[in-house]
């Protein structure tokens, strides 16, 4: 009976320890002061002391071997193999993404995260040890199917790739549309943007990139149910919303780009991104707009010439070799007369500057990662533009600027909903 005790004990400090390595890692402290030490000490002790019972009577109540015994034991060992290495990255190069970042059970307001179950999941998903191998071993299965998919990316007609991550296949189909109250939470967030720019004389202005399966949804596999009309997108869902009840200039820039499809390719076939000449055309949209509220004196970028090299995107990236798809050629716009000059902050919120002394008003923009194909065109149009990667608004970083610009793309909308307004902060 000792032994069982000691046993259990000896169980509840290993996971202690991984517990402690995990909460670490997350850039919390040490798990020893307050009541998660307490919580896990119990629950831990209770869970082992269970387990070393049931493991020292198995062979006496169920009569099986003690093979079954090893295996039994080996099995549970096992199951805590993938909490043994958490991966600390903020950005996954592989995946060209952000991970998921931790969010605790208290939050620093000290109210309870009572999404502590979904944002952990999603964390540990990101994050757990021998992920690569294991969405290698699965890629392997999509050899013997023409229209495969891995965990990340979906393989379409004419090999086309597609994301997969951030529900974007529900998003093209429309089923997951935004809630009233959702809607009235994303618009709260960016009316309090609005109004603090208006009282300021600042203009602000609210840029939706489209998903590249909104675009080239003629390209997605055939299996998968085409989208219902465009109309019921949580994207128009939102523009209209915010248009019934707002002032908020918002750009939703699907019919520009519907309109120059017939023209160019406007997306990369293995990449999530619109290219350089997508880009282009929703850079005129924005100026465009811009324009109005500034009497013409913001000059356009103008495209001299365009020339193409090969090109292999973050989609292909994300795949095994095996799987890759042939390099494409990428539209490479030569604009008329620079005269901009840029330079690069590598933090984590990755900080670009850039400088034009011929011009008059300087920008703000708050962005992803279909910004970076937008940035020569833009800093061609402003005296100095300042481009942050992320979505929230500091009131600090905008006290010198005429405009303000937040730019995401379609999948990401979601993420505005719990975005505090800016008189809450």
């Amino acid at each position: 009976m000792k032994k069982r005790y000691y046993l259990s004990i000896a169980v509840t400090i290993i996971l202690l320890f991984i517990t402690h390595k995990i909460w670490i890692l997350t850039g919390n402290g040490p798990i020893f002061n307050g009541y998660p030490f307490l919580i896990i000490l119990i629950c831990g002790y209770l869970l082992s002391l269970k387990l070393t019972s049931y493991l020292a009577d198995f062979k006496n109540i169920q009569n099986q071997s003690r093979i079954e015994i090893v295996f039994l034991t080996v099995f549970f060992i096992m199951l805590f193999i993938p909490m043994s290495h958490i991966n600390r990255d903020y950005i996954s190069q592989k995946e060209n993404r952000t991970l998921t970042q931790w969010k605790p059970f208290i939050e620093d307001s000290g109210n309870l995260n009572y999404t502590f179950g979904k944002d952990f999941e999603n964390w540990f998903n990101d994050r757990f040890y021998l992920k690569s191998i294991l969405y290698e071993l699965n890629a392997l299965t999509s050899l013997c199917d023409s229209h495969w998919e891995t965990p990340r990316v979906l393989k379409g007609e004419e090999d086309w790739l597609f994301y997969k991550g951030d529900n974007s296949i529900r998003n093209y189909q429309n089923l997951d549309p935004f809630t009233k109250e959702e809607l009235e939470k994303i618009t709260r967030y960016l009316l309090s943007v609005d109004n603090y720019c208006k009282k300021r004389n600042k203009q602000f202005y609210f840029v939706i990139a489209p998903d590249k399966n909104k675009i080239y949804g003629e390209h997605y596999p055939n299996y998968i149910l085409k989208q219902t009309p465009n109309t019921d997108s949580r994207a128009n869902q939102l523009t209209n919303y915010i248009s019934d009840n707002t002032n908020i200039k918002v750009l939703y820039l699907y019919d520009t780009l519907k309109e120059h499809k017939k023209e160019n390719q406007l997306y990369y076939k293995t990449d999530t991104h619109w290219n350089h000449l997508g880009a282009y055309y929703g850079y005129n949209e924005i100026i465009n707009t811009i324009n109005k509220d500034f009497n013409n004196n913001l000059p356009k970028a103008e495209i001299n010439s365009v020339s193409y090299k090969e090109f292999s995107g973050d989609l292909n990236k994300m795949l095994p070799k095996y799987l890759q798809a042939q390099k494409e050629f990428e539209p490479i716009t030569n604009i008329r007369n620079i005269n901009h000059i840029c330079k690069k902050t590598k933090t984590v919120k990755d900080i670009q500057y850039c400088t034009n002394i011929n011009n008059q008003y300087n920008l703000i923009m708050y962005r992803d990662s279909f910004t970076v194909n937008l940035i020569p065109y833009l800093s061609e149009s402003f005296k100095n533009s300042k481009y942050i990667w992320k979505y929230d608004v500091d009131k600090d970083e905008i006290s010198d600027k005429d405009i303000v610009i937040i730019e995401t793309v379609e999948r990401y909308l979601p993420s505005f909903i719990r975005r505090k307004p800016l008189e809450e902060i």
